[in-house]
């Protein structure tokens, strides 16, 4: 069921959970569970501490300590939101926050 994202309040946004897809100006963007799982985090416009983005990757396991699995998802993430202009910045020793590259 699509919903409106209304995190990009520049762009016509929709999200799809059940399928995992964003849909913006009328683009598709498909993500995988894992990649999609740490999106959701993000579209809630705020900083979000890397713990809660490690739990939310390793799902609850102890060893959610892994900084470099997180890094290479956002990256993949990054790669399919910059063409939209939004960008994933990295806060230095705190979290991730969704922004516009404009």
């Amino acid at each position: 069921m699509l919903e409106d994202c209304n995190m990009f309040h520049w762009l016509q946004a929709k999200r799809d959970d059940e399928h995992r897809v964003l849909i913006i100006e009328n683009r598709l963007i498909r993500f995988s569970s894992t990649e999609y799982t740490l999106l959701c985090s993000l579209l809630k416009g705020q900083i979000v501490p890397d713990e809660v983005l490690l739990r939310a990757l390793f799902q609850n396991e102890q060893s959610c300590t892994e900084n470099r699995l997180l890094d290479k998802y956002m990256s993949r993430i990054r790669s399919k939101l910059k063409v939209h202009n939004i960008d994933i910045h990295r806060i230095h020793r705190c979290g991730y926050i969704l922004l516009s590259i404009n």
